[in-house]
């Protein structure tokens, strides 16, 4: 089988856009009170062409929003 030239790719993939993203983490903050460690989970939504959502684990098998904005946040944002 032959594949397309590298630059007929590029234009190709170059108008694709995600659709959806659904990126979940988890995370722990250290505290200088009990219960000293706080581990926390949550997850980086979209649905283009909505804005990126952030939303938190609550714990039971569903998430909480906790903010909406138009750019992509950095990771360290994300927590």
């Amino acid at each position: 089988p032959t594949f397309p030239r590298r630059a007929l790719q590029h234009s190709f993939l170059s108008f694709v856009r995600p659709a959806y993203l659904f990126l979940s983490r988890s995370y722990s903050v250290s505290l200088t009170k009990a219960p000293y460690v706080l581990p926390f989970a949550g997850a980086l939504f979209r649905v283009y062409p909505e804005d990126y959502q952030t939303l938190v684990d609550t714990g039971s098998g569903s998430y909480r929003r906790v903010r909406t904005q138009a750019d992509r946040p950095a990771l360290s944002d994300f927590k």
